[in-house]
């Protein structure tokens, strides 16, 4: 009997392909080699290629604000898929930052750029926790966006499969149950869902060991059961972190971004009348 589950049903895979790993490594060995010539000054903010590329950041930067609006507006449902924007918006995310960070030539300068620059690098910065968060919730990389009602069914229909081999055995769903009950809630607040994350791991290998021990040899095939509940009931309990921290990343991301487009538009603003 195959105990192992679909992986597709309850794992939400999501990572970037070839090619977008080999942008993003060269994006990053650009910087790197940036950082590496600052001294030299090829760049300078106030004119020619690091001027444009000040006006081309804080344009790309400017830009990310329509994906929101193709979300939220009836009138563009017929531009394109929503992955496609989501696409753009995450390479905008990527580039924008990393053109306005070529033009400041890494120094903070006056007062206005330098909350411009740190406003940037903070929404920047959640960019990436906000992409790493996504990826567990979402189908694939530009996919549907997944709930917890919906893990729990599969984790549901995955029981049935293999509830028979384990039925017999009351004393290891005892503690294969205690794991679920205490791990597929959506925990309350931010610290609640990082402190459950972090207990997940040792309370499932304390879980494992304890039903190994009740299902020695020659129980192997229920032993591999109760190790595949556990599992699954581990992604739910996973899913139920991300799914909450998701929500408060959004609530951060926000506005952190309308501060970075307003400090932006600020520092444009006294570069051209100052």
């Amino acid at each position: 009997m195959v105990v192992r589950m679909d992986a597709d049903s309850i794992e939400a895979p999501a990572r970037a392909g070839a090619g977008s790993r080999i942008l993003i490594a060269l994006c990053f060995a650009l910087l790197a080699f940036a950082w590496w010539v600052r001294d030299e000054r090829y760049v300078q903010a106030e004119a020619g290629l690091g001027y444009a590329l000040g006006v081309l950041g804080a344009s790309m930067m400017l830009l990310l604000l329509l994906y929101s609006v193709r979300k939220r507006a009836r009138w563009l449902s017929s531009a394109g898929p929503l992955r496609t924007w989501f696409r753009i918006h995450m390479w905008l995310g990527l580039a924008g930052p990393l053109l306005i960070i070529l033009h400041s030539g890494f120094k903070f300068g006056s007062l206005n750029s330098s909350i411009a620059l740190l406003a940037m690098l903070l929404v920047a910065g959640s960019g990436v926790v906000g992409r790493v968060i996504y990826a567990k919730i979402h189908y694939g990389l530009y996919g549907r966006r997944l709930h917890l009602r919906e893990k729990l069914a599969e984790f549901t229909e995955a029981n049935g499969k293999l509830r028979p081999l384990l039925d017999a055995f009351p004393e290891v769903m005892g503690p294969l149950r205690e794991f679920e009950r205490e791990f597929s809630s959506s925990p309350p607040g931010a610290s609640a869902a990082g402190l459950q994350l972090a207990r997940l791991g040792p309370a499932s290998r304390r879980t494992r060991e304890r039903c190994d021990r009740l299902l020695e040899a020659p129980l192997g095939e229920e032993r591999a059961a109760a190790r595949e509940y556990l599992r699954l009931a581990g992604r739910v309990g996973e899913f139920a972190c991300y799914e909450r921290l998701f929500r408060l990343w959004h609530a951060v991301h926000v506005p952190l971004f309308v501060t970075t487009i307003l400090s932006l538009a600020i520092h444009v603003v006294a570069v051209h009348m100052y």
